[in-house]
């Protein structure tokens, strides 16, 4: 009887995994809080606001954020978000998204929800590579804008060898060259 249990909770756990958590609007909107597109001269600083906000938040919980993917080319090339990128990409070590789980579903300032996906316990991806979308989770935390939907992605570190971090995404960091 145990075993019978055990496995039906395994296999509805594995079926749950596959539910997608994130929904996006438009591209670079949550579903659920999309009300229209916002112009890019309203959305760069829109989007450095959260940061702001998202980094206040990151210095109480004593969380050090990582800038990725688009966001960080921005940076390096002009201190600045690139005008045709629409989103901003964190990067937080396991251990600080597990912080992060502690303030899910926080209205912060009135205006930013901050989510942790439920899945992000599962720790293996559906995507051999950075090119496959299989994985329906990629995401394992939002801070969003509840006015317009906009937000901030938020992927997790995790430890797969010695030296070396991976995202569900997947993408590989020598843990020498981030911290």
């Amino acid at each position: 009887m145990f075993w019978r249990l055990h496995a039906s909770l395994h296999a509805a756990l594995r079926r749950r995994r596959r539910d997608k958590f994130f929904y996006e609007a438009k591209g670079k909107y949550d579903a659920r809080y999309f009300t229209g597109e916002v112009a890019t001269t309203q959305s760069i600083p829109l989007l450095m606001e959260m940061l702001a906000a998202f980094m206040g938040l990151a210095r109480r919980a004593r969380i050090k954020p990582i800038v990725a993917h688009g966001t960080l080319i921005g940076w390096w090339w002009s201190r600045r978000l690139l005008p045709w990128d629409d989103d901003i990409d964190l990067l937080v070590t396991y251990g600080d998204l597990r912080k992060l789980r502690t303030r899910h579903g926080h209205l912060l300032g009135g205006r930013y929800l901050l989510e942790v996906n439920p899945n992000h316990v599962f720790w293996k991806t559906l995507n051999p590579t950075h090119l496959v979308h299989d994985e329906p989770n990629r995401i394992d935390a939002r801070f969003i804008d509840t006015r317009n939907g906009l937000y901030i992605d938020i992927a997790a570190l995790r430890q797969v060898s010695s030296g070396l971090l991976r995202t569900k995404c997947p993408h590989q960091f020598a843990a020498s060259a981030m911290f």
